[in-house]
């Protein structure tokens, strides 16, 4: 049996095959972060904010895709373990950065081999092209989430 074409219509194929990647991917990186005793989402936030050098609480919001207390909680807990701090901005405002543990004990190279030895089955230009697929992809699905929960989800 087929079990990547379980549905008779495409779509659900697609987004069936989408899950599948998501999964392996979180528990391959899950496997190699273990030690540190983080979650995938913990990992790929540090990602991103090693990336990115500081995120509002708004910006973690959309790339969690996850309500803003949700959001102040998941923050607050790494922010107990010394993974990530806040830092005040304009007003009421706050960055948040890496922390001490973060930047002592998170090698970000963990997570980016296992991805890259998955991506690097790809061509330079199917990457391309399947980013830009993506991109549509993930534009389209957090319309629809936002039309359906007014949800502070839009990415830019």
């Amino acid at each position: 049996m087929d079990l990547l074409n379980v549905f008779p219509d495409a779509n659900r194929n697609m987004v069936m095959k989408l899950v599948i990647i998501y999964r392996a991917l979180y528990k391959a990186v899950g496997k190699e972060i273990a030690d540190l005793d983080l979650t995938t989402d913990q990992d790929s936030l540090l990602q991103t904010i090693a990336a990115k050098g500081s995120l509002t609480l708004a910006e973690i919001a959309q790339v969690l895709v996850r309500e803003p207390t949700s959001v102040t909680q998941f923050v607050n807990r790494l922010e107990a373990r010394r993974y990530l701090e806040k830092e005040k901005i304009e007003g009421s405002n706050l960055k948040i950065v890496l922390g001490e543990n973060a930047k002592r004990n998170w090698n970000p190279e963990l997570a980016a081999k296992v991805l890259d030895k998955v991506m690097n089955t790809l061509t330079e230009e199917e990457k391309v092209q399947l980013n830009e697929i993506l991109n549509r992809l993930v534009k389209s699905s957090i319309e629809e989430l936002d039309a359906l929960y007014r949800s502070p989800f839009i990415i830019d």
